[in-house]
């Protein structure tokens, strides 16, 4: 007598592995991504170079700490200070639609907002030490274009924060290894720390960063989260656990 055919199993789709995740993440709207990036750091560096040469109000100068006078100048630091324009594009890239590289854009905006404001209302200088740029051609372009102004807060330290928040919670979402979430922490603090090798901040301005980029990236993550219905917090067993 004939068996009755088997229906076939059913339950949930299987998850996709983390490297096709974020590999259709990049994919997805990738010439918006590059374009709308590109442009968000035209128009910044636009209004931050316009306050530069041409600062509002009186100039502070900020003091230096005995951390500016503990970190010694290497000039092999500004690879890692220029890595911050990748670091920086990579939570716009792995934004998996339209609405969550608006929101992620929205966020960005209103903390380099931020940061302006304070370089219009509370412009400030450094005592710069004379360095040699001679050893590293990266160097001489940073010194040709930037100068010891718009200091306080640090946006490089900020925007590095800022993005690592966004790539932890990308990365959670696609459940990577935790080696790739302590790789982005490792990332994200070199830079931190090459401004002050390279000698384009003092301390005040690295803390004031990352207070102004933690505030924002942290917001922005939780208002993600509370968005898509998503619990705001889980149990960790580690700061470095995804």
């Amino acid at each position: 007598m004939a068996q009755p055919p088997v229906p076939p199993a059913t339950g949930p789709a299987p998850i996709a592995s983390w490297q096709r995740q974020i590999g259709q993440r990049v994919t997805t709207l990738c010439w918006l991504k590059a374009l709308g990036t590109t442009a968000f750091m035209w128009v910044f560096f636009l209004f931050y170079f316009e306050l530069l040469h041409h600062p509002r109000y009186p100039i502070t100068v900020m003091p230096d700490t005995w951390i500016d006078r503990a970190v010694t100048f290497s000039p092999d630091w500004v690879i890692i200070y220029f890595s911050l324009w990748v670091y920086v594009s990579l939570p716009g890239a792995l934004q998996r639609d339209l609405r969550g590289l608006l929101w992620h854009g929205a966020s960005a905006l209103l903390m380099c907002a931020a940061g302006l404001a304070f370089y219009y209302w509370y412009p400030t200088t450094f005592m710069q030490p004379r360095v040699d740029w001679s050893s590293q051609p990266l160097g001489q372009i940073l010194q040709s274009v930037d100068a010891p102004g718009n200091a306080f807060p640090s946006m490089h330290v900020a925007y590095a924060l800022f993005a690592w928040a966004w790539i932890r919670h990308e990365l959670h979402e696609v459940r990577a290894p935790r080696w790739l979430h302590i790789l982005s922490l490792l990332w994200c603090m070199a830079i931190g720390f090459s401004t002050l090798a390279t000698k384009q901040h003092v301390w005040w301005d690295v803390l004031a960063g990352i207070v102004l980029g933690l505030s924002a990236g942290s917001i922005a993550v939780l208002a993600t989260r509370w968005r898509k219905g998503l619990p705001l917090r889980k149990p960790i067993t580690s700061p470095l656990e995804p």
